[in-house]
């Protein structure tokens, strides 16, 4: 009768083993988009354009990124974006 207790237990605390590292995950990639944003950003002025987006890997993906084609990509932007899966991404 013990036995099914303790898979029971022991499933638990997987669970929350893997939920835990699934948040890390994410807060990791979070810090990564914010250095990467920060680089991108060459007069710091907390927008993105098309020129700081050249030379990049992610060059040819500028429209994309900048989702109400107002010309610049946002914070807010540049992280929903990041965050997408690849092949969502137009061309992928």
């Amino acid at each position: 009768m013990r036995h099914p207790i303790a898979v029971l237990g022991l499933a638990a605390v997987l669970t929350l083993s893997l939920g835990h590292a699934a948040l890390a995950a994410e807060q990791h990639e979070a810090m990564g988009n914010q250095d990467m944003f920060q680089t991108m950003d060459h007069n710091k002025d907390g927008v993105l354009t098309k020129d700081e987006f050249a030379g990049t890997p992610m060059a040819q993906d500028f429209d994309t990124y900048d989702r109400n084609h107002d010309g610049k990509v946002t914070r807010q932007e540049f992280d929903a974006t990041a965050r997408m899966p690849r092949t969502d991404m137009p061309g992928m």
